[in-house]
């Protein structure tokens, strides 16, 4: 679908105080985080902001522009075989994002699959989709402020509304070979929980941090126990600066040099009841988990 879009930059940020991009991406990220509540780290840009912060002067696809027709079992079949496709192919993947938050317990959803693969096989992954009959390039996702993920290649099999994103795994913070993974009841490889934790407060991803704590129901001891917080900051902020060179670039954003992960994992741990929903207050111990036949989602029956 295409859109025609009139907005410029100078009336998106009419009366708060910003003149450039940057400004405005700092304007933005210096909002006090509030969790999930707080969609501006977390939200999909406006049809009209898209325009403006596109790497391009191509305007990206609206959510409701995809066609999700052709999916066999809920799109989990499909998955299925791409990752067949690249595991023939001797390329490991997993799947990230906001599936993979899924399938650590988070009440979330989308209808789109992230596959990380690791970063000197990308351009192998991508000639093998691009090359084969079945499979063919969709439209980029929208920009999401500080991320790397509307840059990524999307694919679908050809006259079937599945979509997934290839994403190296120096994106990600995340080594997907076998080793480090784990695989669900459907035999999908999810990172294993020590590095999805560790990835997502390197993303500083406040939101999601909060989900997977919910989702697992974990406390500040597991924390210690399986991070390594102080190694964390070391490599955690190695890598946000690699990511903060190449933001700059395209003036996108930037990551906080100064966070400290330990400190983000403890205000996330502390504030897990104000997350409850007031009427589930007594019958949840978390946002995503009943005190009633609780267990360990990964070992429910689901399409993850």
């Amino acid at each position: 679908m295409n859109h025609t879009v009139s907005h410029s930059f100078e009336s998106l940020t009419t009366g708060i105080g910003v003149s450039t991009q940057s400004d405005f991406h700092t304007h933005l990220t210096s909002a006090p985080e509030q969790g999930a509540s707080n969609g501006v780290r977390d939200m999909v840009l406006s049809e009209a902001l898209r325009s403006v912060l596109a790497p391009t002067s191509e305007v990206r696809y609206a959510q409701g522009d995809r066609d999700f027709t052709g999916l066999r079992g809920h799109g989990l079949e499909n998955l299925r075989e791409v990752l067949e496709f690249l595991a023939d192919a001797d390329i490991p993947a997993c799947v990230v994002g906001i599936n993979a938050l899924r399938y650590y317990g988070a009440g979330r959803s989308t209808n789109e699959w992230d596959i990380c693969v690791p970063t000197e096989h990308l351009k192998e992954a991508e000639n093998l989709f691009d090359t084969s009959e079945k499979y063919e390039r969709a439209e980029h996702t929208p920009p999401l402020l500080n991320s790397f993920r509307h840059l990524s290649a999307t694919f679908k099999p050809k006259n079937v509304g599945f979509y997934f994103i290839i994403m190296p795994s120096s994106e990600c913070f995340i080594d997907p070979r076998p080793e480090h993974c784990e695989l669900s009841k459907n035999g999908i490889p999810y990172p294993q929980m020590r590095q999805f934790a560790r990835a997502l407060l390197v993303s500083q991803n406040g939101a999601d941090v909060e989900d997977f704590i919910d989702g697992m129901d974990l406390d500040d001891a597991w924390g210690e126990e399986h991070l390594d917080f102080d190694e964390l900051q070391v490599t955690g902020l190695q890598t946000t600066q690699f990511w903060n060179d190449e933001l700059a670039i395209r003036d996108t954003g930037q990551f906080s040099t100064t966070i400290n992960y330990r400190k983000q994992w403890s205000k996330s741990v502390a504030n897990k009841d104000e997350r409850i929903d007031p009427l589930m207050r007594g019958r949840s111990k978390t946002r995503w988990r009943r005190i009633k036949n609780d267990m360990d989602p990964r070992e429910r029956k689901r399409q993850v």
